[in-house]
C-alpha cells in the first residue's frame, strides 16, 4: 500500500500562541478538533515549530482530498483564533501572505507536501496500528515509511508496542516512527502519550 504525499490539496495553519493550551497533546487535540468543526476532512494533520521569529511558534498543516472552501478556511482561522491559508496545485499560496502568520502557515504546508518536515497527528492507517504489531506490518498497514530504532537494530519481525499513541516523523521525505526499547524485548515509541506520572497517577 503506498500513500503518495504530494497528491491532494493542502492548507497550512498558524494557531494564535494561546490556542490549544501548553501542551503538544492539548495543542494536537485543539487543531485536530479545529478542523473538524471546520468541515475540513483531512486524511493527514502534521504540527510543526516555526523558528523565523523571535519566539519559537506552533504551526499545522493538513491534507485534504478536495479543495478547501473560502468559508471553511475562515472558519478554521477562528477555531484556531490564527491564520489558515490553502496551497495551490504549483505548491504557491492561493493568496498571498499578508502576514508574519500567513507566511508561517504556508511554510508548515509546503515543508509537510514535500515531506520535509512534521510530526504527524493523524495519517492514513493509523487506526489500524493501536497495539503490538511487527515493524514490517506498521510499514504495510499504514503511511509510516520507516520504524527506526534510536539506539537499537529495527528488524521486521521485531514487536511495537504502539500504545495507542504514534506521532511518526518526516524526515528526508520519508514519515519516520522513532522507538527504543521497552520491556519484554519489545520496542515502543519515542514519544509517549502520557510521560511523565504524576500526583499518584498511572
Amino acid at each position: 500500500m503506498t500513500w503518495a504525499m504530494s497528491n491532494g490539496y493542502w492548507i497550512g495553519v498558524a494557531p494564535s500562541r494561546a490556542a490549544g493550551g501548553d501542551t503538544l497533546a492539548h495543542v494536537d487535540a485543539h487543531i485536530l478538533s479545529a478542523l473538524d468543526r471546520s468541515g475540513l476532512a483531512a486524511d493527514l494533520v502534521c504540527t510543526h515549530i516555526d523558528h523565523s521569529g523571535p519566539i519559537a511558534a506552533i504551526t499545522a498543516s493538513a491534507r485534504l482530498d478536495t479543495p478547501p472552501s473560502a468559508d471553511a478556511l475562515d472558519a478554521l482561522a477562528r477555531h484556531v483564533d490564527g491564520t489558515a491559508v490553502g496551497i495551490g496545485p504549483n505548491h504557491e499560496p492561493v493568496t498571498e501572505p499578508q502576514s508574519a502568520s500567513e507566511e508561517a502557515a504556508v511554510r508548515a504546508a509546503l515543508a509537510a507536501r514535500a515531506g520535509l518536515d512534521g510530526r504527524c497527528v493523524r495519517f492514513p492507517g493509523q487506526r489500524l496500528i493501536t497495539d503490538v504489531h511487527p515493524a514490517a506490518r506498521i510499514i504495510a498497514d499504514s503511511a509510516i515509511e520507516q520504524v527506526l530504532g534510536v539506539g537499537i537494530e529495527v528488524t521486521p519481525e521485531v514487536l511495537v508496542d504502539t500504545r495507542g499513541f504514534l506521532r511518526p516523523q518526516y524526515r528526508d521525505h520519508q514519515l519516520v516512527l522513532l522507538v527504543e526499547p521497552a520491556a519484554g524485548g519489545m520496542l515502543r515509541p519515542v514519544e509517549l502519550e502520557n510521560p511523565h506520572q504524576c500526583c499518584g497517577g498511572h
